[in-house]
């Protein structure tokens, strides 16, 4: 695999290359694709609130949605590997949520298990090995819980094939990922690219 493609985890930052947009940055909007995750991790499905103890945003890019968790006093952690990334991040959760903004790296960096764990508009630009070696550390951070995992993407937008560009889609999203990490939890929400999964 070319090296430049496991950079970021995060989109747009993908190749830490839009370093002029880090410079020009100018916070526009949250998309409805973040604004589904965020619903999912504060709701129940029968409508009841639910507040999450500790949020992991994984691909979390400019930190739209872990500032969104940080205005309501939620503590969050992001995690994407891209510098790029990592000051976009820095300066949303200042700027816009007043907050001190807690970015790791790497999962080995995450200090508090989270009981939620958010991949929007990620989990197809993480190489399927290091997906592979995160995933029993998300089992063994949500199952005391009794956590939440959510997965968002626009919706039609599945499956998600990877396109070989070298900056966007690198791995395989389907159904057949989908059963294997609902395999044994309870689903709370499925439908195209949407997967929100308790871990009981």
């Amino acid at each position: 695999m070319n090296p430049r493609r496991i950079r970021g985890y995060s989109r747009a930052y993908f190749l830490d290359r839009d370093i002029q947009e880090v410079e020009n940055y100018r916070l526009r909007r949250i998309r409805a694709d973040q604004l589904a995750c965020f619903h999912w991790a504060m709701h129940e499905p029968g409508g009841g609130v639910r507040r999450p103890v500790h949020v992991l945003d994984v691909g979390a890019g400019r930190g739209e949605l872990s500032a969104m968790f940080a205005l309501c006093g939620i503590p969050v952690t992001g995690l994407d590997p891209s510098p790029a990334a990592a000051s976009l991040y820095e300066r949303t959760l200042r700027v816009w949520a007043k907050a001190e903004p807690r970015l790791v790296g790497s999962i080995t960096e995450v200090k508090d298990p989270p009981d939620t764990v958010i991949f929007c508009e990620s989990l197809e630009h993480i190489p399927e090995d290091q997906f592979d070696e995160m995933w029993p550390r998300f089992v063994e951070w949500l199952t005391p819980y009794e956590g939440r995992l959510i997965i968002a993407n626009w919706e039609a937008n599945h499956p998600i094939q990877p396109d070989g560009t070298g900056w966007d889609h690198v791995r395989l999203v389907d159904d057949a990922l989908y059963d294997r990490l609902a395999e044994g939890r309870t689903t709370v929400f499925r439908r195209g690219s949407h997967l929100v999964v308790d871990f009981r």
